[in-house]
């Protein structure tokens, strides 16, 4: 008896595979049409042009002329991209003529070091600065003046102290490290241009035992050691050793310090900082002392514990040591500057059971939106800034920065401008009515700290004029249902406000109140207002406990995958999950760092129009923390296909830690999705596995002696590749499979022109002769190695029989 097999659109993977009978249980690479399962598109990278930094906004305009761009933010700078060309607009937070006997200093050994006189420079960590004027460039004829003013200026290696910096010298014509063979100097006048501070391109969070205020003993004291306190250690952490284990040389006070013995043993719970901090998240480590402890006077006069630990992670070199003292157990906090000044710590209560975290230090954040041909940009803790397409192109070709010129600008340098925000957490336009939107921000008159629940917008179609008067429309108000603002959205009708609590609904209703305020929903938090897209005249967006759907109201959304999702999910780079729409394919796709990843490596996705899910991770095994690595399979940011003819997604192309001698290099690229078959040029690996389908009724057994495919192959590229089908059979739910049998089914492309035209062949014929016995069945169908083709599933059928009861 031949026996057809449907299996209904969507993935239902919230229990066991038996509790999925007669749907699809499992898949990567998967989405389904119109009814059916089919592979998913392939990727390809968009010219060959590098953006430093690790994308967190895709952007993507058509000017009034008819040219287009494309826009990304990272956590270090702002570009526009035109063609296979990315230009560097970030904005210049300072600019200063250097004059006077001010040196440049290569710092020789084969390193690309320069190091930098410049009186009170404000810089830290992988800030970035750009040159102008510099001359004398013989160090010994290695640094030319030409590359030292490059446009797209220098990563900043390390804070020497408050007057002097080095940077990291990269020729941006080539992308190599220039290194220089010896130590040299020379004296230049020079302008020097400080671009906008960089992010973090991770958050750091405290967690263990009491993690946060709960169930703790306060915040622990901060043991801050001063700028090189003793002669011998100095007050960085000198690292030794290879491998897993390092051991470091430590210096802490004796005199209001915590009590150190040989055995001593010492909690490492986080670390974060500010300023010229740099950050590194190591939790869950306990570190031994596994020296005598001795005392030596510090060029203070001061007198220091000294002694070795034993660390059993891997950390950059130049660390410097706290050690915050509480009742019974010690945490350890590091910071990246020679000087002292205070580190923010987590707090544990030893004994108390924890297992949540809390967030001390947010990734960068960063927001682009189009004010016409115009772009308005915004990082986290920063002003609004405005690039204006007019200004700085010529028939559609962004032209170079020339230091501040050619770059985007913060609102308030414009003229004529009023009472521009000054410090914003997001930002957004209101499409419906032209008004700049800032959520969460300083007040009139106030630059700092910023109100984390004001809303205020300028003047309607003038994003210049924030002062509220009598002849304009700016205004603000001030939302009560929440802590903080997370973030907006701007659709057709209002703009939708998410807050750490609820959900609100700004609508433009005229003078004079300008805007009303409705508070739609309490109880519900965004996990990050990049979770949130405006699709099919609904929004919909990621919660902390699941996925909602806003249409006037907040409603969950049902979703059989959200317990595989939540399950494996890590919360700590939560600020890491953006929202995507792929409007060709009716899809939303919520991108998430899974609970062992640093990035996004895993998707979720939802068909708005028929309602169903699958979802998929992307092996980002050959990228990591702690090895310089390379792998398109991540996504920090997209765009759909509004301008482009494919969505645009940025992915981190380059990830190497820093070193003794090289800061923290992030390189990330463009990828043009829903392009060919493969990744790359490599294939792209898909399967989908149904749940545990019942075959026979009661007690009986069935047999299966055939099996009849029905596959549609389409996109082909030429010949070759096969998909593998697999029948699994079982006798009872959740024991391995008592029969597996395995098949090739292998296209045959008729007319690769056509794309669609193509024939397959299974076995002998068109059914395969297969033996297989059991009370339920299982399939899969596979592709791992073929990049010539796409395939979409059609009607499985199985020749059966009743077969006994045992």
């Amino acid at each position: 008896m031949i026996k057809n097999l449907p299996i209904p659109a969507g993935i239902i993977h919230e229990s066991t595979q038996f509790a999925a009978s007669g749907a699809w249980y499992d898949c990567n690479n998967i989405r389904f049409r119109t009814g059916r399962a089919e592979s998913i598109g392939g990727w390809s990278r968009d010219g060959m042009y590098e953006l430093d930094g690790l994308g967190r906004a895709s952007f993507t305009s058509r000017d009034y002329n008819g040219n287009n761009y494309q826009f990304v933010g990272t956590d270090r700078k702002f570009y526009v991209i035109n063609g296979t060309r990315a230009t560097d607009i970030t904005p210049v937070a300072s600019t200063e003529a250097v004059t006077g006997a001010d040196l440049f200093t290569s710092l020789g050994g084969g390193n690309a070091l320069v190091k930098i006189t410049d009186a009170s420079h404000g810089l830290s960590v992988n800030d970035w600065v750009v040159f102008s004027g510099v001359t004398g460039g013989v160090a010994p004829g290695e640094y030319p003046n030409a590359l030292m003013n490059q446009y797209e200026g220098f990563q900043v290696f390390s804070i020497d102290d408050a007057d002097n910096f080095t940077i990291y010298v990269v020729d941006a014509s080539t992308g190599l490290p220039v290194t220089s063979s010896s130590t040299a100097s020379w004296v230049t006048d020079y302008t020097i241009y400080r671009k906008v501070a960089s992010g973090l391109s991770s958050q750091v969070a405290g967690q263990g035992f009491g993690a946060g205020a709960w169930g703790g003993e306060g915040t622990p004291t901060i043991y801050s050691l001063s700028t090189l306190p003793i002669t011998s250690p100095t007050a960085v952490v000198a690292f030794t050793g290879t491998g897993n284990t390092l051991t470091a040389t430590v210096a802490v006070p004796v005199t209001g310090g915590p009590t150190v013995t040989s055995s001593s043993s010492f909690y490492f719970l986080a670390m974060t900082g500010s300023g010229p901090y740099r950050t590194e998240q190591l939790n869950g480590h306990w570190w031994n002392v596994i020296s005598a402890v001795s005392v030596v006077t510090g060029s203070d006069g001061n007198d220091y514990n000294t002694f070795t630990m034993e660390m059993p992670v891997t950390l950059p070199l130049g660390y410097q040591i706290y050690i915050p003292s509480t009742s019974s157990k010690k945490e350890i906090y590091f910071g990246a500057s020679a000087d002292g000044g205070d580190v923010a710590g987590a707090t544990r209560g030893w004994g108390d059971s924890s297992s949540t975290a809390e967030l001390t230090g947010e990734i960068r954040r960063v927001f682009i939106d189009n004010y016409g041909e115009d772009i308005m940009l915004a990082n986290s803790g920063g002003p609004i800034y405005y690039y204006d397409i007019s200004a700085n192109t010529s028939s559609g070709i962004p032209t170079e920065p020339i230091g501040s010129t050619y770059t985007a600008e913060a609102l308030g340098e414009f003229g004529g401008s009023a009472e521009t925000p000054s410090i914003v957490d997001s930002f957004l336009i209101s499409k419906k009515d032209g008004h700049c939107v800032a959520l969460g921000c300083n007040d009139i008159g106030v630059t700092s700290p910023i109100n984390a629940m004001l809303v205020r917008w300028s003047d309607q179609n003038n994003p210049f004029d924030w002062g509220p008067s009598a002849t304009n429309t700016s205004g603000g108000q001030v939302l009560r249902s929440g802590s903080r603002i997370l973030g907006g959205l701007s659709t057709k009708d209002e703009v939708v406000i998410f807050t750490d609590h609820s959900v609100y609904s700004m609508r433009f209703i005229g003078p004079p109140d300008v805007f009303s305020f409705s508070l739609i929903t309490e109880g519900v938090e965004i996990v990050d207002a990049r979770t949130a897209v405006n699709a099919s005249n609904a929004v919909f967006f990621m919660g902390n406990d699941g996925f909602y759907v806003y249409t006037g109201s907040v409603q969950p959304l049902p979703c059989p995958v959200a317990n595989y999702v939540f399950d494996d999910f890590n919360a700590e780079q939560k600020q890491k999950c953006f929202g995507a729409v792929n409007s060709a394919f009716s899809e939303v796709i919520w991108f998430y760092p899974s609970s062992d990843s640093f990035e996004a490596d895993s998707y979720v996705t939802f068909n708005y129009d028929e309602k169903v899910w699958s979802y998929g991770k992307m092996d980002m095994s050959a990228l990591s923390q702690s090895a310089g690595s390379t792998t398109s399979l991540n996504r920090t940011s997209w765009r759909d296909a509004i301008v482009f003819g494919s969505p645009m997604a940025t992915y981190i192309k380059d990830y190497t830690p820093e070193t003794s001698t090289t800061p923290l290099i992030e390189k990330s690229a463009v990828s043009s999705q829903e392009t060919g078959n493969a990744a790359f040029g490599e294939a792209l690996a898909s399967y989908i596995e149904s749940g545990d389908i019942s075959i026979s009724d009661g007690e009986k057994f069935a047999f299966i002696s055939r099996y009849i495919p029905d596959i549609e192959v389409f996109n082909a590229a030429g010949s070759g590749g096969a998909i593998e089908f697999k029948l699994n059979t079982r006798d009872w739910p959740g024991e391995a499979s008592t029969n597996a049998v395995t098949d090739q089914i292998s296209p045959v492309i008729i007319d690769g022109s056509q794309g669609r035209g193509a024939t397959y062949t299974a076995g002998t014929g068109n059914a395969s002769a297969i033996r297989a016995r059991g009370r339920s069945i299982s399939v899969r169908y596979e592709n791992s190695t073929a990049s010539n083709f796409r395939y979409r599933l059609g009607n499985l059928r199985i020749d059966m029989r009743m077969d006994g009861r045992r």
